[in-house]
């Protein structure tokens, strides 16, 4: 995102805007160092002026130094306004720029806050959906085990009802439809199976 920003800006644009800034710092730092020069100046006129045996030709010499220093407070002032008026334009384009930016950005950041609410609600609703999934699965297995359950008794049974109908059978005392009845329930039986 920071390239596609930096790139959008300009290097020409960027270069400019550093450029200008290190002469605004630059200036500033001047008119501050000229103000602090200033004052010790007016310190330095102020205390020959009070002393008891002042020479005419030191307090000369000191309100030169505070006329001198004074104008470089004034020419220092004036350039900074007078950079301030010239690079205006400059300023007021760079600030159009970052407004355009800022825009952008805020876009952006609603379009993913709108994607990330938008993913979050379909996570939901496949997750919804998988719960609803693995409960008919578990819902499911576990017919299958009652069936296989059921199975297993009947096929128990079947076992049980045929060594009995063998045994009947050997035995001789049943009459003959009687065992065709326990056949024809085991035939029905295996076959339920």
């Amino acid at each position: 995102m920071e390239q596609t920003t930096v790139s959008k800006l300009g290097t020409n644009n960027l270069k400019n805007f550093v450029r200008h800034l290190c002469r605004v710092t630059k200036r500033q730092e001047d008119r501050e160092l000229a103000k602090a020069r200033l004052k010790q100046q007016f310190q330095n006129v102020k205390r020959v002026s009070s002393a008891k045996v002042t020479k005419r030709w030191v307090i000369d010499e000191q309100l030169k130094k505070l006329e001198a220093r004074t104008a470089d407070v004034l020419t220092k002032e004036l350039e900074i306004l007078r950079m301030g008026k010239a690079d205006s334009s400059v300023i007021k384009g760079l600030k159009d720029k970052i407004q355009s930016l800022e825009s952008q950005l805020e876009q952006e950041k609603d379009r993913k806050d709108f994607e990330s609410q938008e993913n979050k609600f379909r996570t939901e609703k496949l997750a919804h959906a998988l719960t609803e999934i693995r409960e008919k699965v578990g819902k499911i297995t576990q017919e299958q085990e009652d069936k296989k359950a059921k199975r297993d008794v009947i096929k128990g049974k079947v076992s049980e009802m045929e060594k009995k109908h063998s045994e009947m059978k050997k035995s001789g005392k049943f009459s003959r439809e009687h065992i065709n009845r326990i056949e024809d329930k085991i035939y029905l039986l295996k076959h339920k199976v």
